[in-house]
C-alpha cells in the first residue's frame, strides 16, 4: 500500500476514534460518579475495562496509573502498523516524550531514595519497565549505587550525553532542576530535527503546530518560574525551550539579560495571542504585591494556563480539517488521546480524595 493510501486508511480509522473521543460522555459520567468504586464502574461500561479489572485485582490506585501509561504507549503501537515506512522515525520520536517521562520518574525513585535517603524505592514497583524507545535499564536506574552506575543504566539511549554532562556532586547540592530542563531541551531538540526530515506538507502542518505549542509552553514556563517561583534571572533563560517565535523574540531583543520578561512577552504576543495580553498584565500586577498574595499569583497563572490549554485544543483540533492524507490526523488523534487519559487519571486521583462532584468540575474549568 502506498503512503498516500495508507495515511488516507489511517485518516478513516484515527476519524471514527476522534469522534467516540470527542462525543464520549466518559468524562462526565466519572465526575458524576458517587466514588471511586462507582468511577471504575464507569470506565468498565465505557470502553476502559482494563483499568477497572486492575483496580479490581489490586485495589491501587497506583497500579492503575501504570496501566494508564501501558495503554498510552499502546496508542502509539497501534497507529504506528498504519504508518509508511517513510515515517516510522516520526513515531519514535514522539514516542521519546512517554520514554522521557519515566526516565525522569525513575530517576526522581534513584534521587530519593540514594541521595536524599527517603528509602521510596518500594515505588519502583510502579514504574515502566519495558522497552519504549531506547535500550534503558530501568531497574539500573532506580538501584544504581552511584552517579556512575546511573549513566551505565542509559549508555545506549540518546539521554546518555546530556546525563553525563552533569555530576554527582551538582545534583546531591542542586537537586534535579537543571537536568530535567536539560533532557527536555535535548527531547525538543530531536523533535524538530526530527519535524525537519518530514516532508513537504507533512513538515509544513508538524512544523507550524509544534512552534505554537513551544510558544505556548515557554509563555507558562517563564511567567511561572520567573513570577512565582521568582527564579534567578541567569537561570531563567535555561528553562525556556529555544524555539518558538516567543523565545526567538526573548533572545534577539535582550530580554533575558534585562529580565524584563513580563514586557518581552507582552510585545512579542500582542499581535498574534492578543487575547493573553490582559491576562500577563494581571499576573504582573499580582507578582509585584506582598509574599501574602502569592495565592492570588498562583490564581491568575492557572486562569492562564487554562486560556493557553484552550489554545492548544483548538489548534490540535484544526488539524481535523486539513489535508486527510497528511500527518495532521495522527497529531490530533495522539493529543486528545493524551489529554482523555489525563483527565482519566485527574478524576480518578480526585475522587480517591473523596472529592465531590461540584468542587472537581470547577478545578476543571
Amino acid at each position: 500500500m502506498g503512503s498516500v493510501s495508507q495515511f488516507g486508511f489511517l485518516n478513516a480509522k484515527l476519524k471514527a476514534r476522534i469522534g467516540v473521543l470527542k462525543d464520549s460522555s466518559l468524562l462526565d459520567d466519572l465526575i458524576k460518579a458517587p466514588n471511586l468504586v462507582e468511577a471504575f464502574s464507569v470506565l468498565k461500561e465505557k470502553g476502559y475495562p482494563e483499568l477497572s479489572d486492575v483496580y479490581d485485582k489490586s485495589g491501587d490506585i497506583e497500579e492503575v496509573e501504570l496501566e494508564i501509561f501501558k495503554e498510552e504507549i499502546e496508542s502509539y503501537r497501534q497507529i504506528r502498523a498504519f504508518l509508511p515506512k517513510k515515517a516510522l522515525f516520526f513515531m519514535d520520536v514522539l514516542e521519546e516524550k512517554l520514554e522521557l517521562e519515566n526516565l525522569k520518574s525513575a530517576i526522581r525513585m534513584w534521587y530519593s531514595d540514594f541521595v536524599r535517603h527517603h528509602q521510596l524505592r518500594d515505588r519502583a514497583a510502579y514504574l515502566y519497565k519495558g522497552r519504549i524507545v531506547s535500550d534503558i535499564n530501568w531497574d539500573g536506574v532506580v538501584n544504581a549505587l552511584s552517579w556512575e552506575d546511573l549513566e551505565k543504566a542509559v549508555k545506549e539511549s540518546p539521554y546518555f550525553e546530556t546525563i553525563s554532562s552533569f555530576k554527582y556532586e551538582s545534583i546531591s547540592r542542586d537537586g534535579l532542576f537543571d537536568l530535567e530542563i536539560a533532557l527536555d531541551n535535548l527531547y525538543f531538540s530531536r523533535l524538530f530535527k526530527a519535524i525537519d526530515r518530514l516532508s513537504g506538507d507533512d513538515r509544513m502542518v508538524t512544523r507550524a503546530i509544534y512552534l505554537k505549542d513551544m510558544d505556548l509552553k515557554n509563555i507558562l514556563l517563564l511567567i511561572r518560574y520567573g513570577y512565582y517561583h521568582r527564579l534567578e534571572r541567569d537561570k531563567i533563560e535555561k528553562i525556556a525551550i529555544p524555539f518558538g517565535m516567543v523565545y526567538r523574540d526573548l533572545k534577539e531583543n535582550g530580554y533575558f539579560e534585562r529580565g524584563d520578561l513580563i514586557k518581552g512577552i507582552r510585545d512579542s504576543v500582542n499581535h498574534r495571542y492578543s487575547a493573553l495580553v490582559e491576562d500577563i498584565e494581571q499576573v504582573s500586577r499580582e507578582s509585584e504585591k506582598s509574599f501574602e498574595e502569592k495565592g492570588r499569583t498562583e490564581r491568575e497563572i492557572l486562569k492562564l494556563e487554562g486560556y493557553l490549554h484552550a489554545v492548544r485544543d483548538k489548534e490540535y483540533h484544526s488539524l481535523l480539517s486539513k489535508d486527510p492524507f497528511s500527518i495532521g490526523i495522527m497529531l490530533s488523534y495522539l493529543y486528545l488521546k493524551t489529554q482523555m487519559y489525563q483527565k482519566i487519571r485527574s478524576i480518578l486521583t480526585l475522587k480517591r480524595y473523596s472529592w465531590s462532584e461540584e468542587r472537581i468540575r470547577e478545578a476543571f474549568k
